[in-house]
């Protein structure tokens, strides 16, 4: 109480300076009571998707993107269906996939969203795919890009002292117009993350918009699951290494309570679609582009093992486990006739 009683005076003490400087200031308050400019957005949705834009294309020369059309098609059709159910905005989403080994997924600000190649190998089926898409939509239904921009903005100004004069200016917007630059730095703050209220606000919605999509959302925990195996044998925690995430094992216990709460009782089939997700990804590369390989697919015929796919694909029966570990199998898992499986270059 005491901490936030000196904030309320050191905020009289700045009235004079304009209502922008009081609300940069609401962020500086310990005890985090005041938050309206944490929430504020000085920024135009128009002013967001040009920033997007230009984030896009910076990330097109670091990374570069990829897919067949024939994937990328299918990878907009379920993230327009998903978009749907998001709150409405002007910006239309966009989806495309980074040329990148990495396990990793991201919202740029304006609906500019991206998965990585490395992702994609991973994931198992279109529900989950669903999920990390809803998850990233609602990343930018929520507007936390330009919110985080606004904030650092903020911050920025007044740590120069410059925001006083800005906020007693007639031309106020104009010079909020000028602070919403693209800058390399900008640009990284965004690819760290939107803090860790944010990132479990977006998993929420996520959840909730796939769920109305009509997907299982029992399968975003399933998928946290398998990140949180990964992250206990290799010892890198996919989110964790982001300060601004909450650990995998906290994001599984709110991801299993909400779907259990929204799947219980549900009328009718949810969809997961393993064979229609793991169909879109042949000649998807995977590995890193110094040895750049690109998966196969393959439809499990009466009376196949993995062992025995291994020996006719990859003219080596002990490569099994590289079939297994890519489609989250045991080696001696029975297969059942149609089921479609990620192969490994040969």
């Amino acid at each position: 109480m005491k901490e936030i009683r000196e904030g309320k005076i050191l905020l009289r003490r700045w009235q004079h300076m304009g209502a922008g400087l009081l609300l940069a200031l609401a962020l500086l308050v310990p005890g985090g009571r005041l938050t309206l400019a944490a929430e504020m957005v000085l920024m135009s949705e128009a002013q967001e998707v040009e920033l997007g834009k230009k984030m896009d294309q910076e990330l097109e020369k670091q990374y570069g993107f990829c897919g067949t059309g024939e994937l990328l098609s299918y990878l907009d059709q379920i993230g327009q269906k998903i978009a749907a159910q998001a709150d409405p905005r002007g910006f239309r989403y966009s989806f495309k996939i980074l040329d990148d080994e990495s396990i990793n997924a991201l919202a740029l600000p304006g609906g500019y969203i991206y998965v990585t190649r490395g992702l994609l190998a991973v994931l198992n089926d279109e529900a989950e795919l669903a999920g990390v898409i809803g998850h990233e939509v609602g990343h930018a239904s929520s507007r936390h890009a330009a919110k985080q921009v606004t904030k650092a903005r903020l911050f920025q100004l007044l740590s120069l002292g410059a925001l006083g004069a800005a906020a007693a200016s007639p031309q106020t917007r104009e010079h909020l117009d000028a602070w919403f630059i693209f800058s390399n730095e900008l640009f990284t703050q965004i690819l760290l993350g939107y803090g860790r209220e944010n990132e479990l606000e977006a998993d929420e919605k996520g959840i909730r918009y796939i769920y109305r999509a009509g997907y299982d959302p029992r399968r975003v925990s399933q998928f946290l699951r398998y990140l949180r195996t990964k992250e206990q044998l290799s010892g890198i925690n996919f989110q964790g290494s982001r300060i601004t995430h909450p650990e995998t094992a906290e994001r599984i216990i709110k991801a299993d309570t909400l779907a259990f709460v929204l799947a219980t009782g549900t009328k009718g089939g949810l969809e997961v679609g393993s064979n229609r997700y793991r169909s879109h990804l042949q000649d998807l590369p995977y590995g890193h582009k110094d040895d750049r390989r690109y998966l196969k697919v393959y439809t499990a015929k009466a009376g196949d093992s993995l062992p025995s796919i291994a020996k006719a694909l990859l003219g080596d029966e002990s490569r099994c486990h590289e079939i297994a570990f890519l489609n989250r199998l045991k080696e001696g898992s029975a297969l059942e006739e149609g089921m479609v499986l990620k192969i490994p270059s040969r």
